[in-house]
């Protein structure tokens, strides 16, 4: 559940000139509380997640069909992707600053990319997700991951993820599933 979700699109702008085939999003999640036991609860610490995160869709003809499936799986067999996405999320009493240049989704349905990430505060959004009781997430490599990000404090920290082979790496930690777009 959320307070707010919130979509917007427009035409992508190139030189002044609307393009003929990207489209610029905006996604706004405020105050959203994960399914009991799930990563997302457990990032939070039981508290909620907002996000604001921008994008281009490249390819949006392509986004055609009636349900997830049919949208995204026609999308990215054109060639689809995600450029330009930038986002703050804060979870908790964590913030992060995200970015990548490309995300796309692989036949699996599941993103693939890296995503940049300026973190403040990280250790309780990872521990929380290495103590996460939903048999997604690898508490083995989410513990991993907060044991390395330890040494850093509470200081802000750049990180990469990795969305690859359908998981979600933080350096050699595989923490979770990747994201599912179909």
């Amino acid at each position: 559940s959320a307070e707010q979700i919130q979509l917007e699109t427009r035409p992508h702008r190139t030189d002044g000139a609307a393009s003929t085939d990207e489209l610029d999003v905006l996604f706004r999640l405020v105050d959203a509380r994960g399914r009991p036991g799930g990563p997302v609860e457990g990032a939070t610490r039981q508290g909620r997640l907002s996000a604001d995160v921008e994008a281009t869709i490249v390819g949006a003809s392509r986004l055609r069909g009636m349900d997830s499936a049919g949208v995204f799986s026609a999308w990215t067999a054109a060639g689809g992707r995600f450029v330009g996405v930038r986002g703050r999320l804060k979870a908790g009493d964590s913030t992060a600053l995200i970015s990548s240049d490309r995300l796309s989704a692989g036949p699996d349905g599941r993103l693939q990319g890296s995503l940049a990430v300026r973190a403040e505060r990280p250790m309780a959004a990872i521990a929380g997700l290495a103590g996460s009781r939903s048999g997604a997430v690898n508490r083995a490599g989410a513990a991993g991951a907060a044991a390395a990000t330890a040494a850093t404090g509470e200081r802000p920290v750049d990180l990469v993820i990795q969305f690859r082979d359908g998981r979600t790496w933080l350096g050699p930690f595989a923490l979770a599933p990747a994201p599912r777009l179909f």
